[in-house]
C-alpha cells in the first residue's frame, strides 16, 4: 500500500510503525484513552487490576442482632472479576456498638456461603461507645461473573444487642462505613 498524506483532514494512510521504532517515553498516559483495551494479562502478578468502592447506598444500612445468629447487615460491595484465577480482596470498616458486655463477630458472605469467612471481633464494649471495626476477606475469584460480598454479623457470647451502622435513618450518607473490593493479578 502506498503512503498517502492528506492535508485536508490531516491524516496519513498506508503507514505502519514497528513498536521498536517508537521512542521510549514518547507515548504518555494522556495519549491512551479508555477504549485502548489494554489487556489485564499485561500486568505482572501482584498488580491491582481493579478497585471498587461501594456506593453509600450499598453500605448505609443499620442492623441489630441479639440472638447470636449470623445475619446479613445488608451492607455489600459488588465486583466483576476479569480473570477467574485472580485474587479478590474485600475490606473496609463499619460503625459498631454493643449495649451490653458481649463480643461482636463479623463475617463476609461470598455469594455462596457464610462458611468461608474471615472473622473479626470487636472489643468487649459493655454498653458503648460506638467504634469503627475493620474487616478483611480474600478468595480466588473462581469466576468472571458479577460477585456480591455481603457483611454479616452476630453477637458472640454474653447478652444484649450488637449494632452495625451509626444512624438508623442515614439518608444518602455512608453511615460511618466504607467497603471496597480489589482484584489482584496472580
Amino acid at each position: 500500500m502506498a503512503l498517502v498524506l492528506n492535508g485536508s483532514n490531516d491524516t496519513i494512510t498506508g503507514l505502519q510503525i514497528n513498536s521498536a521504532n517508537i521512542v521510549n517515553g514518547s507515548i504518555v498516559n494522556a495519549d491512551i484513552n479508555a477504549s485502548a483495551a489494554i489487556s489485564g494479562d499485561k500486568l505482572s502478578a501482584g498488580n491491582i487490576v481493579q478497585y471498587v468502592s461501594a456506593p453509600a447506598s450499598d453500605i448505609n444500612n443499620r442492623h441489630s442482632e441479639s440472638l447470636g445468629n449470623m445475619e446479613s447487615t445488608g451492607n455489600h460491595v459488588d465486583i466483576t472479576p476479569t480473570n477467574a484465577s485472580n485474587l479478590i480482596i474485600i475490606g473496609g470498616h463499619m460503625s459498631v456498638y454493643s449495649d451490653n458486655t458481649n463480643e461482636h463477630e463479623f463475617a463476609i458472605h461470598n455469594g455462596s456461603s457464610v462458611d468461608s469467612t474471615y472473622k473479626t471481633w470487636t472489643a468487649n464494649l459493655g454498653n458503648g461507645p460506638w467504634i469503627q471495626q475493620n474487616f478483611f476477606y480474600k478468595q480466588t475469584a473462581g469466576t468472571t461473573s458479577a460477585m456480591t460480598f455481603t457483611l454479616y454479623h452476630k453477637r458472640l457470647g454474653g447478652s444484649g444487642t450488637v449494632y452495625v451502622g451509626f444512624f438508623s435513618a442515614p439518608g444518602s450518607t455512608s453511615n460511618g462505613a466504607e467497603m471496597w473490593a480489589m482484584e489482584l493479578k496472580v
